[in-house]
């Protein structure tokens, strides 16, 4: 289960590259076959991270675990791609597997498709195909209460209101901290979340600057 939503604005082919220096992702897009295997070739011999994005599907990528599941989760969350090397097995940047039985947490709570940037939402990461689920919640402690049960149970979540972190479940293992900057990531994506905690300058898992950006290259 690897499809994300359809986007119209999705590139047809293009690179999703971050900066070394995590400032920012640039996004190329390319209407040569040959000009884009080219440049992918000059940025992985620099090792940068790189994704190339063609219809849809994700069809190469470099570069270092996290930063790479980050950009494939940010392209994911604004409707670009699928799941791609994330969802395969024996791929080095796997992070979801058969074994994970508990992505979707528990069910006890009611979809609401009104949003209401008054409410708490609680971003869980799920392998239905839409990458994280998201759960509203207008109370406070209920909320709370929501993120430390998913906590306890060792699923991966986040816990915001109007953009902001409020909380996630701390990762244990390299896995889950690269199954988090999925979650992170596909919520940037989805314009779900603005500040990227652990993952920023100074955070426990840093792989972006302060002021990241998401940018289109004309270059």
């Amino acid at each position: 289960m690897s499809d994300s939503s359809s986007d119209d604005d999705a590139p047809e082919m293009a690179l999703m590259v971050m900066s070394k220096d995590g400032e920012k992702i640039k996004i190329k897009e390319f209407d040569n076959k040959k000009k884009i295997k080219k440049k992918y070739k000059r940025l992985k011999e620099r090792d940068n991270a790189v994704v190339m994005l063609k219809n849809g599907k994700i069809k190469k990528q470099c570069g270092p675990k996290r930063k790479v599941v980050f950009l494939i989760a940010v392209a994911f969350g604004r409707g670009w791609c699928d799941f791609g090397p994330l969802d395969e097995d024996n791929s080095q940047y796997q992070i979801f597997t058969d074994d994970d039985m508990n992505f979707d947490g528990d069910d006890d709570s009611d979809d609401d498709d009104d949003d209401d940037d008054d409410n708490f939402h609680l971003l869980r990461l799920t392998r239905d195909g839409t990458g994280i689920k998201d759960d509203e919640e207008p109370k406070r402690k209920k909320a709370e209460k929501k993120q430390k049960k998913a906590e306890k149970k060792g699923i991966i979540s986040i816990l915001t209101k109007r953009g902001n972190r409020r909380d996630y479940t701390r990762p244990s293992g390299e896995e889950q901290v690269c199954q988090l900057a999925f979650c992170i990531g596909c919520a940037y994506g989805r314009g779900l979340l603005e500040e990227l905690g652990p993952f920023e300058d100074g955070g426990e898992y840093e792989i972006l600057e302060e002021g990241f950006d998401l940018v289109e290259s004309e270059d």
